[in-house]
């Protein structure tokens, strides 16, 4: 079972190198959980729900869906 303590982070970046890097820091912390990654915005719009996550580092530049616009998308639908 999850550490109800534990901050899960779901991250978006289209370059495999630094997205499998930014993994493996997340989940070297003991207070942070990498839960999901993604390489665009919209597998994360489509998995959402289901990760939950607490905080989402986003690239800015990705292909298709801007990260700028996958977070404006975001706060609409989780305000939260």
């Amino acid at each position: 079972m999850l550490n109800k303590n534990i901050i899960r982070v779901v991250i978006v970046e289209d370059d495999d190198i630094i997205r499998e890097s930014f993994v493996s820091l997340i989940n070297s912390s003991e207070k942070y959980l990498c839960i999901a990654d993604y390489d665009t915005c919209e597998a994360t719009l489509k998995n959402l729900t289901q990760d939950s996550p607490q905080i989402i580092l986003m690239d800015i530049g990705l292909p298709g869906i801007s990260g700028i616009e996958g977070i404006r998308r975001i706060k609409k639908v989780y305000s939260k």
